[in-house]
């Protein structure tokens, strides 16, 4: 489907802040938060992000969809004064960062500590609750007490290996997302959709996006033993790769759109071809985080032979889009802006 991104795919609050856009749009939306293409470099050594966290940071998504799409996006590290339900209260939902220890909803609760978000869509200060829409299955829409939601943004979600390898290990801090339409969307029409893929495309060929695949390859696939370390490595690795997959899905429905405002065969049969990478990427991801838990000999060259692929494609259609969309002005390093 053109605009539909699979919520799995994704760091749940970028599926989650596409759930409200969508409803304030009426229409999928996937291809306004297309952000960054480029394969951000990763570091074995630097501890694993959030489940809900991006490799490039949320600034820098922020600033592009205001840029291609009109979206104003807000994302606040912490709370300190109770802003997320403040913007509730004047009728903005807004993506939670939650432990699912503390929602008692969940088949977690009590029992399993793991960071996710949700949408908190309405607060009733007299009853004591919030609405929340949460699609992780099993998924759950409707009220919970907010003196249950406070737990769950403030929870610590400490490190268990064993029961939760993935999702667990850093602070939530009361974190919180929301955004806005604040002008019509350049991404909409055809001289922005493509404004938009000419400047991702020359960025990701300029900061060497399918290098970055390499490198990533190489320092996962080294990651063989047993170790703690190598395991910690791997799991750095899974989190980096599903955040990276994130936002290429939401890269590609640009793509796609752009393919279809051009009415251009070559350029919409390049676009799926490209495409495939997300499920190699997907399929090396999911070996990564078999792998914590239960690591086999056999899992290294697979996740290889994956990476690979995904680097080969990757290489070939940057090199594409750059010949079919000459960069006129584009942004970074010292230029503005680029069409196809």
């Amino acid at each position: 489907m053109l605009d539909r991104v699979v919520p799995i795919l994704v760091p749940s609050a970028l599926a989650n802040l596409q759930t409200i856009l969508d409803d304030l749009l009426g229409v999928p939306s996937a291809f306004m938060l297309a952000s960054v293409w480029s394969f951000n470099r990763f570091d074995p050594e630097r501890a694993a992000i959030a489940e809900f966290d991006l490799p490039s940071g949320w600034p820098l998504v922020a600033e592009r969809v205001a840029a291609f799409a009109g979206v104003e996006l807000v994302a606040s590290e912490s709370d300190p004064t109770d802003l997320a339900y403040q913007r509730l209260e004047l009728g903005q939902p807004v993506v939670l960062a939650v432990d699912s220890h503390e929602l008692p909803y969940r088949p977690a609760y009590r029992k399993v500590h793991s960071a996710r978000t949700v949408v908190a869509s309405r607060i009733d200060r007299t009853a004591g609750t919030v609405d929340v829409i949460d699609p992780w299955l099993p998924a759950y829409a409707g009220p919970l007490p907010i003196a249950a939601l406070d737990r769950a943004r403030q929870s610590d979600v400490p490190e268990d290996h064993i029961l939760e390898p993935l999702y667990a290990g850093i602070a939530l801090k009361r974190r919180w997302w929301t955004l806005a339409l604040s002008a019509v969307a350049p991404s909409y029409a055809l001289d922005g959709a493509s404004a938009a893929v000419a400047a991702l495309a020359h960025e990701a060929a300029r900061t060497s996006s399918a290098d970055g695949l390499e490198q990533f390859r190489a320092a996962v696939t080294g990651a063989r033993a047993s170790s703690s370390r190598e395991k910690r490595v791997r799991r750095a690795a899974a989190l980096h790769l599903r955040a990276e997959i994130g936002m290429r899905a939401h890269v590609l429905a640009l793509l796609r759109r752009t393919a279809q405002l051009m009415g251009d065969s070559l350029f919409a049969a390049e676009t799926e071809y490209w495409a495939l990478h997300l499920g190699a990427l997907g399929f090396a991801r999911d070996v990564l985080i078999k792998s914590i838990g239960f690591d086999r000999p056999e899992y290294a060259p697979i996740v290889d032979r994956a990476l690979r692929e995904a680097h080969r494609r990757e290489q070939r259609f940057i090199n594409f889009i750059c010949e079919f969309c000459p960069l006129e002005h584009g942004f970074g390093s010292g230029t503005k802006e680029a069409s196809c």
